[in-house]
């Protein structure tokens, strides 16, 4: 059984002799890198490990030693934490490349993705987020996320991009993980509910399409971070991704929509006969001669439908059906006031 040992300044690690640090050590390698490299080196043995274990889990003498194993994959864990987290911090390549390689070798991903999320993401993000309270807003609402996102995409650019590049690098095997979903976007979500709860809340439509459409830029963005369709694949397939998309309401903020441009064409339509235009014009150069007031009332919902300010792609579906709607209470009109 591998017994666990300390180095200075750090936790157990797995035994390896005096004489193999010494030797990676005089390679050039500064503290952190030759921990790294260890780290590694254990991590492979743990999956080995590991894997004899699941094959003889029913022998007395695996039983015994559950515990020190145990105890033993506890240290590892620490160990890594620590020691990517320095990586991290110091943006070390040759640090950072090996502690990726040896949580991919347990197949601890997670471990990985939640130490980024933690040690450099959140730091920043909470911050932006959660600096600027929403009764301190003035001149609008401080639930709006466009400037936010901004911040966020430099702050992905400038101290994210480095790790993004190391996890994508050809034939490093570490395209396991996905920092983009489960470090960055992760942290985002959170931020923004609990710093911006409002800003999922369809209440207010215009806002909350303003929010809507900045989120998906945001997702752009991040998907342009992905070097392959099957990294975007990947990264759409997350839950985290699925749960941020959930986030926004489309079929609330449809119902309010549908709710306003159909009332106005129902306050058109109620009079008992039809109202003809004080000026009516006839057609020119292309434009329709409406003679009607409900007419006009008509085109402008149906122009409502399509508006920058309303439309949402998602949902086309329902604004199309919302158009022939309008339209069928219009062919209503015209067959009881011909």
């Amino acid at each position: 059984m591998v017994e666990l040992q300390s180095m200075p300044e750090e936790g157990p690690i797995s035994q390896i002799s005096n004489g193999t640090m010494a030797e990676i050590s005089e390679n050039g390698a500064n503290l952190e890198e030759t921990r790294s490299m260890l780290l590694e080196r254990i991590a492979s043995e743990m999956n080995r490990l590991k894997f004899y274990i699941a094959r003889a889990q029913n022998l007395p003498f695996i039983q015994n030693m559950e515990k020190r194993i145990q105890s033993a994959s506890l240290s590892l864990d620490n160990s890594l934490r620590r020691c990517f987290g320095i990586g991290l911090e110091c943006r070390d390549e040759n640090v950072i490349y090996n502690c990726l390689r040896a949580y991919a070798a347990i197949d601890n991903t997670k471990a990985a993705e939640e130490t980024f999320r933690s040690t450099i993401v959140a730091r920043y993000i909470q911050q932006v987020i959660s600096s600027t309270p929403s009764k301190d807003v003035v001149g609008g609402s401080g639930d709006q996320l466009e400037d936010y996102y901004q911040q966020i995409k430099k702050f992905v650019e400038k101290d994210c991009k480095f790790l993004l590049d190391i996890a994508a690098s050809a034939n490093s095997g570490l395209h396991v993980f996905d920092f983009l979903a489960n470090s960055i976007l992760k942290e985002v979500i959170s931020a923004i509910q609990k710093g911006k709860p409002g800003a999922f809340s369809p209440g207010k439509p215009a806002e909350f399409l303003i929010n809507y459409k900045s989120s998906m830029d945001f997702l752009t963005f991040l998907e342009g971070n992905c070097l392959s369709k099957s990294a975007v694949g990947k990264f759409r397939s997350q839950p985290v991704y699925n749960d941020f998309v959930k986030q926004w309401n489309l079929g609330a903020y449809f119902t309010l929509r549908f709710q306003e441009i159909a009332s106005a064409l129902d306050s058109a339509l109620v009079t008992a006969s039809i109202s003809p235009l004080k000026d009516s014009h006839p057609q020119q150069d292309g434009v329709l001669g409406l003679t009607l007031n409900q007419s006009v009332v008509l085109l402008e919902c149906l122009n409502r439908c399509w508006q920058d300010g309303v439309y949402i792609a998602a949902i086309a579906d329902k604004f199309l059906r919302l158009t022939l709607q309008l339209l069928s209470r219009q062919v209503l009109m015209r067959v009881f006031f011909p």
